[in-house]
């Protein structure tokens, strides 16, 4: 595990996500998977998800606090709802 890893794990931890909110993922798995025909489908590498609203603030407060941003997000409705993507290294799975 990298640093960057622990580091996004830890603030989930803190911000006392479960597992409705968030999740690992390996290669493989498209946008389509997650989102719906509503996107353009990519195939996605291993990576830690986040599912959001435009009431949550964590995925900001991760990159504004740890300076740890996401690599991906989609917005997933006209709601404000999105995914947050943080691409884990290939190196540690």
């Amino acid at each position: 595990m990298t640093q960057r890893e622990f580091d996004i794990i830890n603030a989930i931890n803190v911000e006392g996500l479960d597992n409705s909110d968030w999740g690992v993922a390996k290669d493989g798995l498209t946008t389509e998977f997650y989102l719906g025909n509503d996107e353009p489908v990519e195939e996605l590498p291993s990576h830690i998800y986040i599912w959001g609203d435009n009431s949550t603030t964590y995925c900001n407060a991760m990159h504004d606090l740890l300076n740890i941003k996401y690599d991906k997000k989609y917005y997933t409705d006209d709601c404000g709802g999105f995914l947050c993507l943080f691409w884990l290294d290939p190196q540690t799975l």
